[in-house]
């Protein structure tokens, strides 16, 4: 008896071992692992978005403000360079009229809408004094012909270029056209 036990236990050994090396493949699926990483690219894909841009951040070292020019203090005039080109005035504190002095020492007022001649005058300059002498008057008035006038003269700067020209009456003038125009009133620049 103690044989056959030996017999059967060799053959149940023996069908073990077969059976083991004979097993079926296993189940493919038991093979492949469920979570697998996901692969990222390296190329980024392409978008509408702009590109953000550094905010600039401020720095300790102030920046300073564009330097101004300040007008310079009233001068009275010393040559005809002073004041040659058109300046603005106004009639009646209302009408714009342009006023004009010539390098050929003309002074010629006309209307600043359509450049009608209202005056003409011609002048010289003495010690920051214009004496006028009229030589045309629209009106036609009889006591502005030939009529005299000086008048201390003052102007102001801002840098090197002509702002206002200002006015003083110095004695009697007979031309009121002129009074009105040019005692006490000032003139500011519009062109050269």
């Amino acid at each position: 008896m103690v044989h056959r036990s030996v017999y059967l236990v060799l053959i149940v050994y023996l069908l073990l071992a077969l059976s083991t090396g004979c097993q079926a493949t296993t189940d493919v699926t038991e093979r492949i692992p469920t979570d697998l990483p996901v692969l990222q690219s390296t190329t980024p894909a392409p978008s509408s978005t702009p590109e953000s841009t550094a905010t600039q951040v401020p720095t300790a070292t102030p920046v300073p403000p564009t330097p101004t020019i300040t007008l310079s203090p009233a001068e009275p005039i010393t040559s005809i360079a002073d004041i040659i080109g058109t300046w603005l005035a106004y009639w009646s504190d209302q009408t714009k009229l342009n006023v004009e002095f010539k390098n050929t020492n003309q002074m010629v007022v006309s209307w600043n809408q359509d450049g009608t001649i209202m005056s003409s005058n011609s002048f010289n300059i003495e010690y920051g004094v214009i004496n006028f002498t009229s030589t045309y008057s629209l009106t036609g008035s009889p006591v502005c012909k030939d009529a005299q006038g000086a008048y201390k003269s003052y102007i102001i700067r801002q840098g090197d270029q002509p702002v206002s020209l200002s006015f003083e009456l110095v004695g009697a003038d007979a031309c009121l056209d002129r009074i009105d125009l040019l005692d006490g009133e000032t003139l500011k620049w519009m062109k050269p």
